[in-house]
C-alpha cells in the first residue's frame, strides 16, 4: 500500500497526524509524517502477532477469520481516509486546535464497518471538516450517521435542497408523508411541538432581507401599500440534523427549483419581486451582501 497522504497543505498535514491515531502510529511531527504507510504497517504487524498466537494455539481457521475481518477494516478505513483527502485545497489554512481523543475514538471506530462508497464519501467530508473547525461535527452525530441505512440516506439527500437557513427544513418539500416522519425517526427533526417559527415583516413599498442559507441572501420587495407577512412552514432540524444536512452537496438545478417554487408562494402572497444576493457577512442580525442580485 502506498502512502496513504501526501503532505503539501496545513490541512493535509494535520489529517495525517489525525490518522496516525487511527492506524497505530505515534505522532512524529508533521513533515515527518508525509507517508502514512508506516503507520498502515504497524497496525498490520500488530494484526500479524494476533494471527500467529492462534495460529500457535492450533486454531488456524479462527486466525484466517480474524486475518480477513483486520483486512476488511483497514481497507474501510484506507477508503474514508481518501475521500477526506480529496476535500482539501493547496494552501489551505486549517484550525491548529487538535481533534479531540474520545471523537477519534469514535469515529474510527465507525468507519471501520463503512463498506458502501455513498457512505464512506459522507464520512470522509464528516473527517475534513473536523479536522479543519474541531467541534464541528458532535458525538451525538456520529451516532446517527452509523445508523442510517442507504434507503435513509438517499432520503436525506432528497430533503437537502428544502433547507432554509441551514436550521429547518421546509414543510412545503417533496418529501412524502412517510419520508418526513422517517428523518424524524432517525433523529434529524424535532417534534411539531418544538418547531420554529419564522415571521419575515414586508413593509409596504420596501425590501425585507434575511438569509435563505450560509450563502445566499433573500430580498423580498413590496410594491403595495401594505405590510406583507410571510411566514414559511418549516419543521426544526435537531443538532445532527442541522450538522448531517451541511454535508450534503445540493446541485445548482435543484436548488433554484426550491428558489423559484419560494418566489412564487411569496408572490401570491403578495410581494412584487424576489431577489437572491451573495451573503457577505453575517453578525447576529446584521448581515452584509452583494448588491447586485438575481430575480426569481
Amino acid at each position: 500500500m502506498g502512502a496513504l497522504v501526501e503532505i503539501n497543505t496545513d490541512g493535509l498535514a494535520k489529517l495525517a497526524e489525525t490518522i496516525s491515531f487511527a492506524l497505530g502510529g505515534t505522532a512524529r511531527g508533521e513533515r515527518e509524517m508525509a507517508d502514512a504507510k508506516a503507520y498502515a504497517a504497524e497496525l498490520e504487524a500488530k494484526t500479524n502477532n494476533k494471527i500467529a498466537l492462534i495460529k500457535a494455539q492450533g486454531e488456524d481457521a479462527l486466525a484466517n477469520y480474524v486475518a480477513a475481518k483486520e483486512s476488511r477494516k483497514l481497507r474501510n478505513t484506507v477508503a474514508v481516509i481518501e475521500k477526506a483527502q480529496s476535500h482539501f485545497t493547496e494552501g489551505e489554512k486549517v484550525s491548529d486546535e487538535p481533534v479531540d481523543e474520545g471523537w477519534k475514538n469514535r469515529f474510527f471506530n465507525i468507519i471501520e464497518e463503512v463498506t458502501d462508497d455513498d457512505m464512506r464519501e459522507i464520512w470522509g467530508r464528516v473527517l475534513a471538516g473536523e479536522i479543519k473547525r474541531p467541534k464541528s461535527y458532535s458525538l451525538r452525530t456520529l451516532d446517527t450517521l452509523r445508523n442510517l441505512t442507504k434507503e435513509e440516506a438517499a432520503i436525506i439527500v432528497k430533503a437537502a435542497p428544502y433547507i432554509l437557513k441551514g436550521n429547518a427544513l421546509y414543510k412545503e418539500s417533496i418529501l412524502s408523508t412517510e419520508e418526513t416522519l422517517i428523518l424524524r425517526e432517525c433523529g434529524l427533526i424535532l417534534d411539531e411541538g418544538l418547531g420554529l417559527a419564522y415571521c419575515w415583516e414586508v413593509k409596504e413599498h420596501d425590501t425585507y432581507y434575511t438569509t435563505l442559507t450560509d450563502h445566499l441572501v433573500i430580498g423580498l420587495q413590496n410594491d403595495s401599500d401594505n405590510m406583507i407577512d410571510i411566514r414559511p412552514n418549516v419543521y426544526k432540524l435537531s443538532t445532527a440534523g442541522r450538522e448531517i444536512f451541511k454535508l450534503i452537496t445540493v446541485s445548482d438545478k435543484d436548488k433554484q427549483n426550491f428558489y423559484t417554487m419560494l418566489a412564487g408562494q411569496f408572490k401570491e402572497k403578495g410581494i412584487s419581486h424576489v431577489f437572491i444576493h451573495t451573503l457577505i457577512s453575517k453578525q447576529g442580525d446584521k448581515i452584509s451582501f452583494e448588491d447586485e442580485g438575481i430575480e426569481i
